[in-house]
């Protein structure tokens, strides 16, 4: 499963609002602190949003699609983090 990245604002502060795209035509909205959007940082954001939306089950359902490079679980936290952070 891929993730495409359409940049829809940017801040002064450097923060972002971005649509997410999945190949499956499903879309949602993010807002992050700013900096580099690598594959990982996405699949981060993308991860806390369905928790924080959907619950527990839905994140971990969204989990069998996270791309073996990206699948570092404390790499992703600390991507949480940072955005959070911002």
């Amino acid at each position: 499963m891929n993730l495409i990245v359409v940049p829809i604002l940017t801040g002064k502060s450097r923060a972002k609002v971005i649509r997410i795209l999945r190949d499956d035509g499903l879309s949602w909205i993010e807002k992050h602190g700013g900096g580099l959007l690598t594959q990982g940082r996405i699949w981060a954001l993308a991860l806390r949003s369905v928790r924080d939306d959907l619950g527990q089950d839905a994140e971990e359902l969204l989990w069998t699609d996270v791309p073996s490079d990206c699948a570092d679980k404390e790499l992703l936290r600390r991507f949480r983090l940072l955005d959070e952070l911002f």
